[in-house]
Protein backbone atom coordinates (compact mmCIF):
# COMPACT_ATOMS: atom_id res chain seq x y z
CA UNK A 1 0.00 0.00 0.00
CA UNK A 2 0.92 3.75 -0.81
CA UNK A 3 0.48 6.29 0.87
CA UNK A 4 0.16 9.80 -0.99
CA UNK A 5 -0.50 13.36 0.49
CA UNK A 6 -1.64 16.20 -1.50
CA UNK A 7 -1.20 19.55 -0.08
CA UNK A 8 -3.41 22.24 -2.10
CA UNK A 9 -4.38 25.89 -1.20
CA UNK A 10 -8.45 25.90 -1.04
CA UNK A 11 -10.96 24.10 -2.92
CA UNK A 12 -10.56 25.25 -6.34
CA UNK A 13 -11.59 24.82 -9.94
CA UNK A 14 -8.05 23.70 -10.47
CA UNK A 15 -7.70 21.38 -7.28
CA UNK A 16 -10.44 19.39 -7.81
CA UNK A 17 -9.04 18.82 -11.55
CA UNK A 18 -5.68 17.98 -9.39
CA UNK A 19 -7.78 15.53 -7.51
CA UNK A 20 -9.75 13.81 -10.07
CA UNK A 21 -6.44 13.03 -12.48
CA UNK A 22 -4.54 12.18 -9.72
CA UNK A 23 -7.09 9.27 -8.80
CA UNK A 24 -7.10 8.30 -12.41
CA UNK A 25 -3.65 7.86 -12.98
CA UNK A 26 -3.55 6.63 -9.72
CA UNK A 27 -6.00 4.27 -10.04
CA UNK A 28 -4.53 3.39 -13.62
CA UNK A 29 -1.24 2.50 -11.96
CA UNK A 30 -1.05 0.92 -8.54
CA UNK A 31 -4.79 -1.35 -9.36
CA UNK A 32 -6.40 0.49 -6.33
CA UNK A 33 -3.41 -0.45 -3.59
CA UNK A 34 -2.78 3.14 -2.51
CA UNK A 35 -4.18 6.09 -0.11
CA UNK A 36 -4.22 9.73 -0.80
CA UNK A 37 -4.64 12.46 2.68
CA UNK A 38 -5.55 15.66 0.85
CA UNK A 39 -4.21 18.52 2.83
CA UNK A 40 -5.69 21.89 2.07
CA UNK A 41 -3.66 24.32 3.48
CA UNK A 42 -5.33 27.37 3.93
CA UNK A 43 -7.82 25.13 6.70
CA UNK A 44 -5.01 23.39 8.23
CA UNK A 45 -1.51 25.14 7.37
CA UNK A 46 0.44 23.71 10.55
CA UNK A 47 0.42 20.60 8.38
CA UNK A 48 2.76 21.80 5.80
CA UNK A 49 5.54 21.49 8.53
CA UNK A 50 4.99 17.75 8.04
CA UNK A 51 6.94 17.29 5.17
CA UNK A 52 8.52 20.70 4.45
CA UNK A 53 6.12 22.25 2.13
CA UNK A 54 5.89 25.48 1.30
CA UNK A 55 4.47 25.77 -2.47
CA UNK A 56 0.99 23.85 -3.96
CA UNK A 57 -0.04 21.91 -5.40
CA UNK A 58 2.71 19.25 -3.90
CA UNK A 59 2.24 15.28 -3.77
CA UNK A 60 4.05 13.79 -1.54
CA UNK A 61 4.81 9.94 -2.17
CA UNK A 62 5.53 8.54 1.17
CA UNK A 63 6.61 4.80 1.42
CA UNK A 64 8.64 2.41 3.79
CA UNK A 65 12.18 3.66 2.28
CA UNK A 66 11.60 6.92 0.01
CA UNK A 67 10.03 9.99 -0.05
CA UNK A 68 9.56 11.87 -3.47
CA UNK A 69 8.11 15.09 -4.22
CA UNK A 70 6.28 16.62 -7.25
CA UNK A 71 6.06 20.00 -6.60
CA UNK A 72 4.19 22.27 -9.40
CA UNK A 73 1.65 21.18 -12.30
CA UNK A 74 -0.08 17.92 -10.80
CA UNK A 75 -2.40 17.87 -14.66
CA UNK A 76 0.30 16.54 -16.32
CA UNK A 77 -0.17 12.69 -16.08
CA UNK A 78 3.24 11.87 -17.36
CA UNK A 79 4.79 13.81 -14.92
CA UNK A 80 2.96 11.59 -11.69
CA UNK A 81 3.76 8.47 -13.54
CA UNK A 82 7.39 9.32 -13.47
CA UNK A 83 7.26 9.83 -10.11
CA UNK A 84 5.45 6.02 -9.63
CA UNK A 85 8.24 4.46 -11.61
CA UNK A 86 10.99 6.63 -9.40
CA UNK A 87 13.13 4.75 -7.06
CA UNK A 88 14.90 8.08 -5.63
CA UNK A 89 13.90 11.59 -4.23
CA UNK A 90 13.23 13.64 -7.40
CA UNK A 91 11.95 17.12 -5.24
Amino acid sequence: MDDFRLYIAGQTHKSRRIIDGLNLVLSEQMQQNYRIEIIDLLAQPKKAAHDNVIVTPTLVRVSSTTTVKIIGDLTNAKGIKRMLQSDGNKG
